[in-house]
């Protein structure tokens, strides 16, 4: 009756759709991790005689394009009959301009007017995370677990300026360095679709939302020529959320055993410290916390099932 009734039929595939069917799977994942700049167009370095801007908050802030990894474990357990999966990701991304003058003024270097400048910036993260997964309808997985998320940045400030005097020229040189470490600890539920396009390709789209706990730690230290280096810290404890969002496009290799996958990925960061807008703060032994950080990927990589 099925075969003379049915005009049309769809067949899921269950190794794409249900859980379980394999005991262990890794996926390994290459990114291409692309954060861009605030869009605040603060002037940060300008020429004193002819006006130009030749460093603004725009410029400094935008980390451009670098390489990060993901690495994840998952299994189906046969004695508690309990889905789960292990994460861990990082990427680094790392900048540096060096601006020529003389007659520069900068709100960096308040009182000086320095022949160059250098500005470097360095941005790295990591994350680790362990979920349950459960189906809630074939296809549809909801996970949920702990998770780990670090955040530190650093920033060196140096500047060279030249002083006539009757003993001859004086050089001056200044070291301004500003390191911010966001250490947090929360929760993470999340969403995952799979759906198959035909036997060997599957469509896959995910959302993970995770509310954090955060430690913030800020450290400074500042020296010169003609002073000692001294040294601050402070500390402060704020909340933290984590969006991501993407998908993805599989495709089997080997059936039941590797598939290969290609897709995108974003992810914002709310309520974190970092360098750039540290230097730039209210200043008073405050830590400013109110900063969204946005970056993107695109992903590529090899899943095993055995």
């Amino acid at each position: 009756m099925v075969a003379t009734c049915t005009q049309m039929a769809f067949a899921q595939w269950p190794d794409t759709t249900s859980p379980g069917n394999s005991r262990f799977w890794m996926e390994a994942t290459g990114k291409v991790l692309d954060r861009p700049g605030a869009q605040l167009g603060l002037p940060l370095i300008t020429n004193d005689i002819t006006k130009d801007v030749l460093l603004t908050s725009d410029q400094i802030t935008d980390l451009q394009t670098a390489a990060g990894a993901e690495i994840r474990f998952g299994s189906h357990s046969r004695l508690f009959g309990i889905d789960w999966d292990f994460g861990t990701q990082f990427g680094n991304w790392d900048t540096q301009f060096n601006t020529n003058g003389p007659d520069l003024i900068s709100p960096f270097f308040i009182g000086l007017d320095p022949d160059t400048v250098g500005v470097g910036y360095d941005s790295e993260y990591i994350s680790l995370e362990l979920n349950a997964r459960t189906a809630i309808v074939p296809g549809l997985t909801f996970t949920t677990g702990p998770r780990y998320f670090r955040l530190a940045e650093s920033m060196d400030l140096t500047s060279r300026t030249t002083f006539d005097t009757i003993n001859g020229p004086f050089v001056l040189d200044t070291l301004n360095t500003l390191g911010t470490k966001n250490s947090a600890i929360g929760w993470q539920i999340g969403l995952e679709y799979n759906q198959p396009v035909s036997r060997d390709i599957y469509l896959q789209g995910f959302i993970r939302t995770s509310g954090m706990f955060n430690s913030t730690t800020v450290d400074r230290t500042e020296e010169s020529t003609i002073a000692n280096q001294t040294s601050t810290s402070q500390e402060k404890d704020t909340g933290m959320f984590i969006g991501t969002s993407g998908g993805r496009i599989y495709f089997t290799l080997i059936p039941n055993s590797i598939r290969s996958y290609a897709g995108y990925e974003a992810t914002w960061v709310d309520g974190v410290a970092i360098a750039p807008a540290q230097f730039l703060g209210p200043g008073n032994g405050q830590i400013d916390t109110t900063n969204t950080i946005f970056w993107q990927a695109i992903t590529f990589g090899l899943r095993f099932d055995y």
